[in-house]
């Protein structure tokens, strides 16, 4: 859209277990899938989404909340939108899930929550991750907005609308979270016959429950993973942007790059020169 600034996608380590990805000016539907627990901060825009079959407002000051193998679509914005997304390891959480209720099956029970005190409190550590801050310090400052957090919107046990799914939705969700190493990501049509459900009735069904299809669920759980193996580093077996490429499946590096760019708003080389120590 001619002036309209131009998105910004930043994505950077904030402590160990929780990175940070920071957004500005973003017209963009975003399609989202982690393995984490993600919070996002949003400072300016207005608009809705989806998320566990409801639909949902969300504009400044307001925090959304998505558990691991959930799904967030962007339904519409209205002004170019800035916001921070706190991706958060399982075990970091479940350390606290313990030590709040002594059990680590805990769920948020909302997708949303508007909270003026602890929307600052998070604006104040992103801040913080920004002036490099050291780490202990921000782990403290994290740990104690994230129990204020769970108290206000987390419950025992999984979560009612998940726990009913269709149990075949539910089987094609978990295999199609399983990225194959080294081959391409198995066909919709082989999903369908693993589940025993018609294709068409997989894609209907797997629509309804997460917003999207399973073939463009399955390109967000790749960029997860692919995000994920680049921010460990390079390692032996994957010193390499072509060697994560192909670890993924990915026909090559250029399909993971575009991949990368229409669902996370920024190329994995980006990521890759941030972390440091990757081969092109």
């Amino acid at each position: 859209m001619s002036g309209q600034p131009r998105e910004q996608v930043q994505l950077r380590r904030g402590i160990d277990g929780v990175c940070l990805l920071s957004v500005r000016s973003s017209l963009r539907l975003w399609r989202a899938f982690s393995e984490e627990y993600s919070i996002t901060v949003a400072h300016t825009g207005y608009g809705s989404w989806s998320y566990r079959q409801r639909q949902w407002r969300t504009g400044e000051g307001w925090l959304m909340l998505m558990e691991p193998g959930e799904v967030h679509v962007t339904l519409d914005v209205r002004h170019p939108a800035d916001f921070d997304v706190l991706l958060i390891d399982p075990v970091w959480m479940r350390q606290l899930f313990v030590e709040l209720w002594d059990t680590e099956h805990v769920h948020f029970k909302t997708g949303e929550i508007w909270h003026p005190a602890l929307h600052r409190a998070l604006c104040s550590w992103i801040a913080a991750v920004h002036r490099s801050t050291p780490e202990l310090l921000l782990a403290s400052q994290l740990r104690g907005n994230m129990l204020s957090l769970l108290q206000l919107t987390a419950e025992r046990g999984a979560h009612r609308e998940r726990a009913a799914m269709h149990p075949r939705i539910a089987r094609a969700h978990h295999l199609l979270r399983q990225v194959p190493r080294g081959e391409p990501s198995h066909s919709v049509a082989e999903i369908a016959r693993e589940v025993g459900m018609h294709p068409d009735a997989l894609c209907h069904g797997f629509r309804r429950q997460y917003g999207l299809s399973p073939k463009k669920f399955q390109a967000c759980v790749r960029v997860a993973a692919g995000r994920g193996l680049l921010l460990q580093g390079p390692t032996a077996e994957l010193p390499s942007l072509a060697s994560v490429a192909s670890h993924l499946g990915y026909c090559d590096q250029s399909h993971m790059a575009r991949e990368f760019r229409a669902l996370l708003g920024s190329a994995p080389s980006h990521l890759a020169r941030a972390v440091g120590g990757w081969r092109d």
